[in-house]
This record gives structure tokens, sequence and C-alpha cells, in this order.
């Protein structure tokens, strides 16, 4: 088959699309065209351009958008990045591309979606808005051990309007819904004149008037549900006496066992985050951080977990709330070549096939190792509460289970985490290890070199849009079923078109849930 050609055209700032050669500098191609892409797209892209140095180039500027196509598919895409410029023998201009993907990076945003963490919340008299005047140092306000206590003590002497109260500062206007269960405790019992409230608001001071829910101590528990007038900053939990003045012959208070605070209504149903990843995906699309983007959320799959927790801390990138939402489901994300975002589920089945024919050489480097394969792991963290979790979960493995016996590793969560959150980490965690991966370098060369599994060449340059997909190595033995055959998931890509080469890593390292994970415990580092 005939080598295909390459084409790359670019667009300026309020200009339209032109190849290179067919207008400035007419005649002149990109040579040495050099293309790559990794899990989360289209990533670099580099070609030389033998033009005048000491000349204006316009088209060249950085962020000019620019896509590559290869026999007339669209392959890459993205902007320039920079256009260095070389008269040393010969003018040369280098020109450097980003994709895509790399817009996920270029705002930043404050977001929010679900707060349960109970330890964020710190007593309203270390605030310096708050009101001494009714919170007075007899009360008694503690956050800890899986719970916030706010008492009226024994032989403290009340007045009407007295005060304890907690308080979290989430930095800006982002709660929008509050659910909060509470225990009446102390000796009193029923009683009519002390409330609890749950108010939202825009000041620190507690005093001021907020969007309030309340309930009076006649019931020995309840659960407080509102939604504010407005997304509020602040969030308080206030233990009120609205009865008269007196001393008490016994404590008097609440434990508040669970607090949620949503980003959107939309989040919350019975009490409890409906929250998924790929909600996160959409709202950080639609956000307006991202308007060289295509709107389409064709491309994100709809997810089935409802993420307990997801708080995040300050301005994030548009990519760093997508990773920490990912962190539950592991999912493929990125921008593909038609500044597509997506969100799916890695390849199961190959499409394309490489063997003991010409074309294609493979550079094992997994070395049927031993090494991060596990068919058990204990996940620990800290819940919402404040309380220890630690979930273990199992995997069935091929090779452990035929070697009889069981492979333990402990997995340690930084973020706030649920048993349920635990379980959907470790299972994710466990699918990357419960088998030894395939790792290693494949080259691909010309037409051939790889075809479809059910038939027909497949040419190099088609291979940079297999990104997180499985290619299948006939040639192989499968060291897990002692099957011929190894599928390996592809990581990255590059594409030489001088040589019509393509250079793939496979499955080159483990630990993608770790990374996601230290995102998420990055994003939602402690807000008070």
């Amino acid at each position: 088959m005939n080598s295909p050609d390459a084409t790359v055209i670019l667009k300026s700032p309020g200009g339209s699309w032109t190849a290179i050669g067919t207008e400035d500098a007419r005649g002149i191609v990109p040579e040495g065209i050099s293309l790559s892409s990794n899990e989360s797209g289209p990533d670099t892209c580099s070609f030389s351009l033998k033009r005048e140095a000491s000349a204006p180039w316009p088209d060249l500027l950085a962020f000019n958008q620019c896509d590559v196509f290869i026999g007339g598919t669209l392959l890459w895409s993205g902007r320039i990045w920079e256009a260095p410029l070389s008269d040393a023998d010969e003018d040369v201009i280098a020109v450097q591309g980003r994709g895509w993907q790399y817009h996920l990076d270029d705002d930043l945003r404050q977001a929010f979606y679900v707060l349960s963490d109970m330890s964020r919340y710190v007593d309203q008299r270390s605030k310096p808005a708050a009101d001494l005047s009714v919170h007075f140092a007899g009360t008694q306000v503690q956050v800890g051990s899986g719970v916030i206590t706010l008492n009226f003590p024994r032989n403290f002497t009340l007045a009407g309007g007295d005060r304890a109260t907690v308080t979290v500062d989430l930095g800006a206007a982002l709660a929008k819904r509050a659910v909060v269960t509470w225990v009446r405790t102390g000796g009193i019992g029923t009683d009519a004149g002390t409330t609890i409230y749950s108010r939202g608001s825009t000041a620190e001071n507690a005093v001021t008037a907020g969007d309030d829910a309340s309930s009076d101590l006649t019931s020995a528990s309840g659960t407080l549900t509102h939604t504010f007038a407005a997304a509020r900053r602040y969030h308080h939990l206030i233990l009120f006496r609205n009865g008269g003045a007196g001393t008490l012959a016994a404590d008097e208070g609440v434990q508040i066992t669970s607090v949620k605070l949503f980003g959107e209504t939309t989040y919350e149903s019975g009490g409890v985050s409906v929250l998924k990843a790929s909600q996160v995906v959409s709202q950080v699309l639609g956000s307006g951080a991202l308007p060289l983007l295509d709107s389409s959320t064709a491309n994100i799959a709809t997810t089935a977990f409802s993420i307990p927790e997801l708080a995040p801390s300050g301005y994030q990138t548009p990519r760093a709330l997508i990773a920490a939402a990912n962190a539950f489901e592991g999912k493929l994300v990125g921008v593909d070549a038609e500044r597509r975002v997506f969100l799916k589920t890695r390849g199961t089945s190959p499409e394309i096939e490489v063997g003991a024919w010409p074309g294609s050489s493979f550079q094992d480097s997994s070395t049927n190792s031993g090494e991060g394969l596990y068919n058990r792991v204990i996940v620990q963290g800290t819940g919402p509460d404040g309380s220890p979790v630690a979930e273990v979960r199992t995997a069935a493995s091929s090779l452990l289970t035929r070697q009889g016996f069981t492979r333990t590793a402990v997995l340690s969560v930084d973020a706030a985490i649920t048993t349920t959150g635990a379980d959907q980490l470790g299972d994710i965690w466990l699918s990357e290890r419960a088998n030894p991966p395939l790792k290693g370098s494949l080259a691909v060369s010309g037409w051939g070199g790889a075809r479809h599994i059910y038939g027909g060449d497949v040419h190099p340059s088609e291979l940079m849009l297999r990104y997180g997909q499985k290619i299948r190595l006939g040639q192989l033995v499968d060291p897990s079923t002692g099957d011929q055959g190894r599928d390996g998931i592809v990581k990255s890509v590059s594409y030489a078109h001088d040589t019509e080469t393509a250079s793939l890593e496979m499955d080159s390292e483990r630990g993608r849930l770790e990374t996601l994970l230290s995102r998420l415990a990055v994003v939602t580092s402690q807000i008070r």
C-alpha cells in the first residue's frame, strides 16, 4: 500500500484554518512530523519548517490551534506551544505542540460537591468575628470521636440567647443544601426552651441571620434538611437557648452524628450523596473553564458509584477536579482529537493484534515478575466522622490461586473516606494488581505490522488512537493461564511519520490508582 500523506493545518486568532505550505511560505511543508498520545488523549506534536528564521510568521504564534491529519484521518489536535528559530546551518523553525488535554490545566475554578467530614468544623469562639457576648467560655464544644458535641453543662447559668456553635468555612459561597442528624444528650430531657439550628450563612459570625432549619429539643433525635436561598460560604451548627434564664441541674445538649453539605440539590437524595464522577466531569466541562473544547457530553460515560465526599480546597484546575472524582472510578479521562472530553472504561477486548510476522517487535520488561501482584488489600483511612476505616477486599488471581496462597497489601487513603468508598477503591486497586501485567515496548512499522483481529492491515499511524485500549500479542504465552496470546493495555503511543513507525508503551507502570488518590488528597486538603 502507498504511504499516507500528512497534512498540518493551523488557525490563528480570528483567522481561518489553513494548511501549512498553501499560503504563507507556499510550498514549504512540515518535515520530521512526530506525534504522541497517552491515556489522556493527544499529547505532543513536533515538526520542522525550513522557513526564513528572521521573518515574522503569524501562523506560528503560541497557542495557535493545530490539527494533524495522516491519510486523511485526524490523529492529533492541540495548540502550538513554542516555535524556536535556528539559522546556524540553514533556517529552520522547530514547532512544538501540546494536545488539547493541556487545556485542562489552563484555568482555575472553585468547585464544591459533597462535604461530610465533620472534623472540618471548628468552635465558633475561635473565629475572629465570633460574638463572645452570647458564646460564653462555660459552654462545651467538642469535635472528634465521630461526633460533634454541643453542650450546656450542669450548673451553667443560662440566659436567653446563649449559644454553643461550630462553624465550617468553605472559602467561598459554594454550599446550597445541608442534611444534619442529631441526638439529644444530657439529663434535662424534653425541653422546648433549647433549639438546634443548621444555618447557611454569608457571615463568619454565627449570630448573623441566615438560611435556617431548626428543631426544639422536644424530641430525642432528628434530622434537619434544608436548601439555602443561595449558595453560602459558612455553615453553622448552633445550640441555642431560646427559653428563660436559670442554672442547669444537668447537662443539656446535642450530639451531631452526621453532617452533609451539597454544592447542588441534585447531588443529594434521601439525605445521602448521589454524586457521580460523570456529573463532576460534565459540571467541569460546562463551568466555563474550557471554552475551546467541544461542549458535547456524549463521550462522558455515566458512572454508577455515589461519591461520599468531594470538597475541593481553594482553586483547582479542571484536570485536578476531574482526577479527584475519577479516583472512585479509575477510568480513562482526557480530551480526544475532536476536542471532546471523554470518561470511559479501558478497553476490555483487543481489536488489534501483532504476531510472529514481519513489521513488529516487542521488548518485554515484565520479566514474569510477581512484584506488585496481590489478591487481597486492606484499605485504611479516616471516615467523615473521624472514626477509623479499615476495609478488606479480595479478588480472584489466576496465578496466586494456582500457587495456593494469599498476598495482601495495605492501601492508605489520606482523604476522608466511607466504608463504601473504601470498598470501591480497594476493588479498583485489585483490578490493577490481581494478575501479571504485560509491560514492555512494542514497535510497529509499515502496513501489515499490525492487523485487525478479524482481518485487514493497520497503518502504524492509526495506533495513535488506541491509547487505553488492548492490543493482542499473539506470539506470547499468558503466564496466568498458559494460553497462547497476551493482551496488553496501551499506555502511550509515539508515531514518526518519516519512518512510518509507531512505538507503544504497554502497561509500563502500575500505580494509576495511587496517582489518582494522591490528587484526591491534594484537591480535598482540609478547609476550616
